[in-house]
């Protein structure tokens, strides 16, 4: 999730559940900062952490998936998961989805939000999320079609109650190893707002635009992405990783260039590794700072995992942060998982899967700070999202999600 996206009003707020690759969900902070601070984003790059640990409204259908958990963990989550390869020809990962298990650890799953899902698939495989989402004083609707077309591309079109509708057309195989996304937003934004300027430390979200072509490249040891906005002056994107290939090492850096503006709007740089149980990857964010996160995620046996957050500010040693986290499987229908930084706020989630395609998401947060001063100093900057200190909300939030597949 990025920095950005506390610094959006919620009367911009995006909604588009994503098909296949939203993590962080959509509301709030980065692994550890406050969920609630930020803007609602149900965009396909999950901006802003928070979501579910798995799918918000898992369907039959395989094309059908949304932010905020659905599935309760009978398919028990692996620290050393990375980036899916393809089981025919493993290839490397992109920049992107460097340590995915470390920030699906810290990320997915803490939203203090109230959300209550509907999905179903109708004839033809078309698949139907209805979603209503309650951030703060914010209430937003969603209605989301997934349609599988020929060749396994899919589209998805989604309108929301802010009047705001989007569309993608994703084709996996353009060509060997070419994979395409288009998509397209009503009423538009300005290009340089819908790019993601910090590294991508609280989401694994793929590199595609919201509003824009983007085309990505795997081979065997490198992955490139390249994409632009629809814009008379658009941004350009572009991202590069090395190795990566089984789990191993990988190295990568990703840039924005703005037209309009005729300014570098992006460059970070990073390294990743899984091996065995473990997950790490490390990102400089030239952005905020000269901000350097570190991530840590270990399998300690099947049921249990534990993670270490470091973040370090070059030039700003007040922005220095650490986290720990732990998750728990309890049993195939429920799953614990918490987090505690160094700034003094704590968030506990828990995901139970009630039967009959339902499942439930409780969180918690604790200002730990504020529960014994008013006022305090706020939770952290995880995942490159600085929480304040939100005077008069209240040292302890609560929120949910209700899914329901049928």
């Amino acid at each position: 999730m990025e920095s950005e996206t506390n610094r959006r009003s919620a009367a911009a707020v995006t909604t588009q559940p994503s098909t296949t690759y939203t993590t962080g969900g959509g509301v709030g902070g980065g692994p550890n900062g406050s969920s609630s601070s930020g803007t609602t984003k149900w965009w396909g790059r999950g901006e802003g952490g928070g979501g579910g640990d798995s799918t918000h409204a898992t369907t039959k259908s395989k094309t059908s998936s949304s932010s905020h958990g659905a599935s309760a963990g009978k398919a028990k989550t692996s620290a050393t998961g990375g980036a899916a390869a393809s089981a025919s020809a493993p290839a490397a990962v992109m920049f992107s989805e460097m340590g995915q298990a470390s920030k699906d650890l810290f990320s997915k799953g803490f939203s203090t939000a109230q959300v209550v899902a509907l999905s179903a698939v109708a004839p033809g495989s078309v698949a139907l999320t209805t979603m209503v989402t309650k951030v703060q004083q914010l209430v937003v609707g969603l209605v989301t079609a997934t349609v599988p077309l020929p060749g396994d591309t899919v589209c998805q079109v989604s309108a929301s109650s802010l009047g705001q509708i989007q569309t993608s057309f994703k084709v996996p195989e353009v060509a060997r190893g070419l994979a395409a996304t288009v998509a397209a937003e009503f009423p538009p934004r300005a290009a340089a707002s819908t790019i993601s300027l910090g590294p991508p430390v609280a989401t694994s979200a793929a590199p595609s635009l919201p509003h824009g072509v983007t085309l990505t490249h795997r081979s065997q040891f490198t992955a490139v992405s390249a994409g632009t906005t629809f814009s008379t002056q658009p941004v350009l994107t572009s991202s590069l990783a090395l190795g990566g290939v089984g789990g191993g090492v990988c190295v990568g850096g990703e840039v924005a260039y703005d037209t309009a503006s005729q300014n570098v709007i992006k460059y970070n740089a990073g390294i990743g590794m899984a091996h065995g149980r473990m997950s790490a990857a490390a990102y400089l964010d030239m952005q905020a700072r000269d901000m350097v996160h570190l991530q840590y995620a270990q399998d300690v046996d099947e049921r249990l995992a534990v993670g270490l957050y470091l973040q370090r500010a070059l030039k700003d040693s007040s922005a220095d942060n650490v986290a720990y986290a732990l998750k728990y499987q309890v049993d195939d229908k429920t799953q614990l998982k918490g987090k505690f930084n160094s700034n003094g706020l704590f968030h506990g989630w828990l995901q139970h899967s009630l039967g009959g395609g339902a499942t439930l998401n409780v969180t918690a947060e604790v200002d730990t700070s504020k529960a014994f001063k008013n006022g305090g100093r706020g939770g952290g900057q995880e995942g490159g999202e600085q929480r304040g200190g939100d005077k008069g909300i209240g040292a302890t939030r609560f929120g949910f999600s209700l899914s329901i597949a049928q």
